[in-house]
């Protein structure tokens, strides 16, 4: 009985972790010279839903022909929006849901070490595999 707990809560979480990939994507929408958090520490709040499936989040650091260093994160493709009023840019891109910020993780990496979590303490518990 204890083994088909087991086996159901590890096929929810599979399910939870494959579902969860097909929704919209979410980013960081930010600007670190209107937001004090964004360049390191984005908000819940400065979240936005990516509207097309080709978009990825972004995060550029730039710095403006007045030496200003910036932080854009935001929902897009990449592309040089800032070429005419920066000297230096450096742009990553990213997949998964607010994966533009160097603190995040993705659900699915938070799943798949929940489960792992969940066999570790079933071994020691139990003391069998």
């Amino acid at each position: 009985m204890e083994r088909q707990g087991f086996t159901a809560i590890t096929i929810l979480v599979i399910i939870f972790a494959i579902v969860h990939s097909g929704e919209t994507r979410k980013c960081y929408d930010c600007n670190s010279r209107d937001s004090n958090t964004c360049a390191s520490t984005p908000l819940n709040s400065e979240t936005i839903e990516c509207n097309t499936s080709n978009y990825n989040c972004v995060k550029c650091h730039y710095e403006t022909l007045d030496g200003t260093m910036t932080v854009r994160r935001f929902c897009g493709l990449i592309f040089d929006p800032f070429a005419s009023v920066v000297t230096k840019i450096d742009c990553s891109t990213c997949t998964t849901d607010l994966c533009n910020n160097a603190n995040a993780m993705s659900t699915n990496m938070v799943a798949v070490g929940c489960l792992a979590l969940f066999w570790a303490i079933r071994f020691v518990l139990t003391d069998s595999y």
